[in-house]
């Protein structure tokens, strides 16, 4: 069964996200782990866990982002054409891709996408047979 894909709304034309394969998850991962330690670095902390920002007040929040950006623009725009399914040329002009493109896109990927969201149930589903095996062993 092929399952629907969210749309994204970008200067009023809707964009249908592309499905996603393992290519796509590691670059996921890459960035969120690859820039956790660049930012942490920054900070002159070992690295910060990207996804447990939002306990943060919300002016730390904003400036952690911003430096992530820094760190990972090629990552980003890789990613994007890959969920959007254009190229990066076309990602870079604004008056189709306004500047919060990134974050509109990942957010609704990241929430709604079914690959992502498959992923994340499969992803407790083997930690917690992992869990169940290491308390058993």
């Amino acid at each position: 069964m092929i399952e629907e894909m969210p749309t994204v709304e970008l200067r009023g034309e809707e964009y249908e996200l592309e499905p996603l394969g393992i290519a796509a998850i590691y670059k996921i991962v890459d960035i969120v782990q690859n820039v956790g330690e660049k930012v942490g670095k920054d900070l002159g902390k070992e690295a910060i866990d990207l996804t447990q920002i939002q306990n943060l007040p919300e002016s730390h929040q904003i400036k952690i982002m911003m430096m992530a950006v820094k760190h990972s623009e090629n990552e980003v725009y890789s990613l994007l054409e890959m969920i959007l399914g254009v190229g990066k040329d076309e990602l870079q002009d604004a008056e189709k891709f306004p500047a919060n493109t990134p974050i509109k896109v990942l957010k609704t990927a990241l929430q709604e996408h079914p690959d992502i969201v498959q992923l994340k149930g499969d992803l407790k589903n083997l930690m917690s047979a992992t869990m169940g095996e290491n308390e058993e062993g």
